[in-house]
């Protein structure tokens, strides 16, 4: 399951992501909250990307559009209010 969500977010097609989304049940959402904590930490990374020019290092802002949907259905209030 994890290799299908890393998949879709890779590929960055909203509605596939979306009715993936729709498709997992509670066990299945608590099983991607690690992953998700660790991708959005990657993708909200904010460095140099060359000369005096900052901006995430990493990732795409619809993957982490789609990293800010997948928070919002699998975590609990209190992990999603921390999250970027």
């Amino acid at each position: 399951m994890t290799e299908k969500f890393t998949k879709l977010l890779e590929s960055g097609n909203e509605k596939e992501f979306l009715a993936f989304l729709k498709s997992l049940e509670a066990t299945q959402k608590k099983e991607l909250v690690a992953p998700i904590k660790k991708w959005v930490k990657e993708f909200h990374q904010i460095g140099n990307i060359g000369g005096n020019t900052y901006g995430h290092i990493k990732g795409t802002d619809t993957q982490r559009r789609l990293l800010q949907f997948a928070s919002f259905v699998c975590m609990n209030l209190a992990d999603f209010e921390k999250s970027p």
